[in-house]
């Protein structure tokens, strides 16, 4: 960090955290939040219609950050070996050193919200049976920038409808909603702004009927649910707002010069995104069922829902028009369709034994799937290679088989394309049996890197105060291809920085330990070409189960604590994230990354207490 005589120091390449947090500057930050809300409501039960209420909403918010940095570059020195006095001398690193402090960036950030809201809801009870309740709702939200940076953020952000709820239930038994929603966004032209978005839901809590009665102390509650329903997103991207605008480019393009004897060089004018009028809502039609189920007085609760959703007008880039139409860049046009698909549960069980132990144990397990359906690619050469009909955001490399051992071994396989290859290489499969390894050998692997498999079960534990819990989570159907220099060396840009490589590379590598299935190929001073492809070799499952949370606490009894005036005691020991089970080693499996550069999960214990009077 320093050297002994007080020199700041640094590493020939690269930097030095000491420096950065004690003697680099400072940065300052300063919010001002200021939020109004003004209401008023009526209840119109007494002298108009009973159960009926209304209520009118105004709120303002304004947002602003104010920043600014100082920046001071000391003189920093790193040691270079001198062979004329055979000694370590300091070298001054660049151009360090002015000793002035400057303000290096400063901003003015903020936003103003405002919401208006009005709204009418009636609940009452018939019969002493029949529950009914309805809402209607008018809504106008406008958001706007305080220091918009660009032309288009200078539009406010503007949304505006109207929404309603009516429901229905008999006895407690049988249940009816339906809703609805009108919605309005200004991302649309005039004529497309609006959307309608309706749904409904049916119940039957089945417990509640009579025939029930006979195992209702062993079925406290079953309950029968179902919902459909449509809804909208007008936050569509298409990497602009008003993408019914056609803009006008000048970037990048050629010009014409005018004049003789002096040419003045103008610079030309084209179409830049092309505009689209008839651009709507996305849409989600999703579907759901279900189930609760409560055992033996509701000690156990079990739920599951089993959900399909197919989104439709999916704002994508067209992919099947050819060059010939003459575009310069491609439209965007809601004919994107997915389909996404799953089921949840949720068990939890809680007892209280008779001698005041107490167990309560819980679990939960979500599986979701999505399937690309059309997204206007062409039809590939090979089918195999089409996007659609796979996971958005499907993983697609080579066919790995092991490590060519000998230059015969070479010879004699299908000759792969992507540089020279020599023993101690990836081997790849020949997918199409062309004879030859290339591009079309590539297909889908794995899955992708958002797991479809997400869960945790956790147990708590008490008796005369002591209590204790531990809560794992885990995710599964998950993989990410990895990469790097760190895995199989190379040509990097600079040696001292990216030339390192893992300490399990170092032991495993073909080069230290000759074998077709060796963990990683040969090292090489060069850009191993064929090796840096997109494979099942690099394809890592990344499937973990981590003990999330573990406590064990103490609270003292109140006839303790009371002579202290004090409410209630509690001392702690907590620990997050100290244990983490999976196959792949080199980082922690939940970063998004693909050769581990990203700040890992820290492991943190603690000791508290939680005290009340």
């Amino acid at each position: 960090m320093v050297f002994s005589d007080g020199t700041l120091s640094n590493p020939e390449n690269g930097r030095n955290p000491y420096n950065l947090i004690n003697n680099m500057g400072y940065a300052v930050q300063s919010s001002q939040n200021a939020q109004t809300t003004l209401s008023l409501t009526q209840d119109f039960s007494s002298f108009l219609l009973e159960g009926l209420s209304a209520k009118i909403q105004v709120s303002w918010d304004a947002k602003s950050v104010t920043s600014y940095t100082n920046v001071i570059l000391p003189r920093i020195y790193f040691l270079r070996y001198d062979d004329t006095v055979k000694d370590y001398e300091y070298a001054l690193q660049g151009n360090s050193g002015t000793g002035y402090i400057n303000t290096s960036s400063s901003s003015v950030t903020g936003q103003t919200i405002l919401n208006v809201e009005a709204s009418a809801i009636y609940e009452n009870t018939f019969a002493s049976a029949h529950r009914v309740s309805g809402m209607f709702l008018w809504y106008m939200r406008e958001r706007s920038n305080i220091n918009p940076g660009t032309y288009w953020n200078t539009f406010p952000y503007k949304s505006l409808g109207i929404a309603g709820r009516a429901t229905y239930s008999y006895k407690d038994r049988y249940f009816a909603e339906f809703n609805f929603g009108y919605n309005g966004s200004e991302n649309f032209s005039p004529g497309h702004r609006f959307g309608f978005f309706p749904s409904g839901a049916l119940g039957w809590i089945v417990s509640n009927e009579k025939f029930w009665d006979p195992i209702k102390t062993w079925v406290s509650l079953f309950k029968i649910k179902g919902s459909i329903g449509k809804v909208g997103n007008d936050q569509i991207g298409g990497n602009r707002r008003f993408g019914y605008n056609t803009t006008m480019d000048t970037s990048g393009i050629s010009g014409f010069y005018w004049g003789l004897t002096t040419p003045v060089a103008t610079s030309g004018v084209t179409t830049g995104d092309i505009g689209n009028p008839g651009i709507v809502w996305e849409e989600a039609l999703k579907r759901n069922v279900g189930f609760e189920l409560n055992l033996w007085q509701d000690h156990f609760r079990f739920q599951f829902d089993y959900f399909n959703d197919y989104r439709s007008g999916i704002f994508i880039e067209r992919q099947s028009l050819p060059t010939a139409v003459g575009f310069r860049k491609t439209q965007y046009i809601n004919i994107g369709e997915m389909q996404n698909s799953g089921f949840d549960l949720s068990a939890q069980f809680d007892y209280t034994f008779p001698s005041g132990f107490m167990l309560s144990a819980r679990g939960n397990y979500t599986f979701n799937r999505n399937k690309r359906i059309y997204d206007d690619k062409p039809s590939q050469v090979w089918p195999y290679q089409n996007t659609a009909g796979f996971a958005n955001g499907q993983q697609r490399g080579l066919i790995a088989e092991g490590l060519f051992m000998t230059q015969e071994e070479i010879d004699t396989w299908p000759t792969q394309t992507f540089g020279a290859v020599v023993p101690g290489d990836i081997k790849y499969r020949d997918i199409n049996g062309d004879g030859q390894v290339d591009a079309y050998d590539v297909v889908a692997i794995g899955y992708t890197s958002i797991p479809e498999i997400n869960y945790g079960f956790g147990i708590s534990l008490g008796w005369k105060g002591i209590d204790a819990s531990v809560f794992f989570s885990g995710m599964a159907h998950v993989t990410r291809i990895i990469g790097g220099y760190n895995l199989y060396g190379g040509a990097a840009s600079n040696v001292k920085v990216q030339g390192q490589i893992f300490a399990d590379v170092a032991e495993k590598s073909w080069s230290v330990n000759p074998s077709p299935d060796a963990e990683y190929p040969r090292f090489s001073t060069e850009t191993p070409a064929n090796n840096l492809r997109a494979s099942t070799f690099w394809q890592k499952d990344m499937s973990f189960l981590r003990l999330k949370n573990a406590e064990l606490g103490y609270t003292f009894p109140k006839n303790w604590t009371k002579k202290a005036h004090i409410s209630s005691l509690r001392i702690y020991l907590q620990g997050v994230n100290l244990l983490t089970f999976s196959k792949f080693k080199l980082w922690d499996p939940e970063l998004e990354s693909s050769y581990g550069n990203v700040y890992p999960l820290t492991r943190n214990v603690s000791l508290g207490i939680n005290l009340n009077f």
